[in-house]
């Protein structure tokens, strides 16, 4: 499923869409589509998570979309670095996300919640937006269902896969 990215570098703000293939990422801006290899012992995570991990290989700076944005095709784009699995107690339901878990790609803060305990959602529908990496990260839900359970507060510091929901079918 594509995602649509926004983040900002060097005072500029970029949008890009996102998308997993297995262990690629295609990145597509301004017409230009580009294709990241991820190498080494990359997990599945939620569909942003992966493009996280390709601005924490280049310290946020995301070469690849910002060489795309300014219409200067880059040159070969760096595979991210394995991420670290969060520790024990990093979050309470760090590694132990079930189907309906919505769990955080990544470290940063929590935005802005659209949703509420009671409500509908469909499959691939945006719960949360947060900030990480000076960049705005949508988060949604991979099943359809009800939010049972909100997790966190908008302002919360989070860190990665640490549970921010949870849908039953």
């Amino acid at each position: 499923m594509k995602q649509q990215v926004t983040f900002e570098y060097e005072g500029n703000s970029y949008t890009v869409e996102v998308e997993r293939r297995g262990d690629t990422l295609v990145i597509e801006s301004d017409g230009h589509s580009y294709e990241v290899t991820l190498s080494g012992a990359v997990r599945p995570r939620p569909t942003l998570a992966a493009a996280g991990a390709a601005a924490s290989a280049t310290g946020g700076a995301q070469p690849s979309t910002v060489a795309a944005a300014s219409g200067t095709p880059p040159a070969a784009a760096p595979a991210p670095a394995p991420a670290a699995a969060p520790a024990a107690s990093a979050g309470p339901a760090a590694g132990s996300a079930a189907p309906g878990d919505v769990v955080a790609p990544m470290t940063g803060t929590i935005r802005e919640i659209r949703t509420s305990v009671g409500a509908a959602v469909t499959e691939g529908q945006v719960l949360f937006v947060m900030e990480a990496m000076k960049m705005d990260l949508e988060v949604p839900v991979a099943v359809a269902g009800t939010v049972s359970e909100i997790a966190v507060a908008a302002g919360d510091s989070v860190v990665e896969a640490q549970l921010l929901a949870r849908v039953s079918g």
